[in-house]
């Protein structure tokens, strides 16, 4: 990235993450195009959907909001973000998201250092990562990441 780069509308690396609806992340650059200093995603997060209670040991994650509204936990307090929110978890602060609005929610999530496609590359492509708790835990710890608890809908009652 020492001579810049520029990514087109729509330009990077598709993926899904639920196991049902539109909650699809787009890698715009991911730590490869930016020597290694961040990722930066656009994400839809469905209904019901968003990551369990997790902390980052080596990464700080950003997330604004662009449209929708977004359930966040950071530690144990639970707050709603609207278009142009955002929230910053620093590498070891325990945080979710989830989306409990009926409409798709659009976030920009930012990662750095850049070190999370390669992570979410290992979750997608593991078929059992939604029930097998042994295996989870060893991506974790591969990624330095940490599950602490469910995803905000089970927190809630929802699910």
């Amino acid at each position: 990235m020492a001579d810049g780069v520029i990514v087109r509308k729509g330009e990077g690396r598709s993926m899904r993450m639920g196991p049902e609806g539109p909650d699809n992340r787009l890698f715009r650059l991911t730590g490869t195009e930016t020597g290694g200093r961040f990722d930066y995603i656009e994400a839809t997060v469905g209904y019901l959907e968003g990551p369990a209670l997790h902390l980052h040991h080596e990464m700080d994650d950003t997330i604004i909001v662009v449209e929708g509204t977004l359930k966040v936990q950071l530690g144990d307090e639970l707050t709603d973000l609207h278009p142009g929110d955002m929230m910053c978890a620093p590498k070891g602060t325990p945080h979710a998201f989830a989306n409990l609005e009926k409409e798709p929610c659009r976030i920009i999530n930012i990662m750095t250092p850049g070190k999370f496609y390669p992570a979410m590359v290992d979750y997608v492509s593991m078929p059992q990562r939604l029930s097998d708790p042994k295996a989870r835990e060893e991506l974790n710890k591969k990624h330095k990441g940490e599950s602490l608890g469910p995803t905000i809908p089970e927190h809630l009652g929802l699910v």
